[in-house]
């Protein structure tokens, strides 16, 4: 179970589903958003919370750093994700940076990449579409719904 630490900023913790049988956790409004849209850019993507602590020494003193998520996507790619704000990077960047280096290193000997996501990446306008798009369902329901969404007006009139 992740434990989620004290902050200024709003937790939403919970579950994210994927689909009808998968779920991952979540514990900010930013990170429910980066799984909503890896969701949406590859529905096939395995998303793993909290995938590994990596434990390491920083000017001797043990440390730990877990990265908030492990992506496998469709494609046979595989990234370590930490999803973080701008702004606590800035703050925080002397503290994070031997952290993010060792999942770096683990990341190259597994032949994956590591990745800080950040809201200037995960709240564009694709976001929007996932918030819409996604509860519509699987894709097959999707697709076949888009002819009779096109022929929909935007403003139904009211019959009161």
């Amino acid at each position: 179970m992740r434990r989620i630490p004290l902050s200024r900023r709003s937790h939403i913790t919970g579950f994210q589903a994927l689909s009808v049988s998968r779920a991952t956790q979540q514990e900010s409004a930013l990170e429910r958003d980066f799984v909503m849209l890896t969701t949406f850019r590859d529905s096939a993507a395995q998303i793993i919370s909290q995938p590994i602590t990596f434990a390491f020494r920083e000017d001797s003193a043990p440390r730990r750093y877990t990265p908030d998520y492990l992506v496998h996507w469709s494609d046979g790619r595989s990234e370590l994700i930490e999803v973080k704000y701008r702004a606590d990077l800035r703050a925080n960047w002397r503290q994070l940076r031997p952290a993010f280096a060792t999942a770096r290193t683990w990341a190259r000997e597994h032949h994956a990449g590591f990745r800080i996501a950040t809201e200037r990446g995960i709240r564009c306008p694709m976001l929007l579409n996932a918030r819409r798009l996604l509860p519509l369902g699987d894709e097959s329901f999707a697709v076949r719904r888009i002819p009779l969404l096109l022929q929909a007006p935007l403003f139904p009139c009211c019959r009161c």
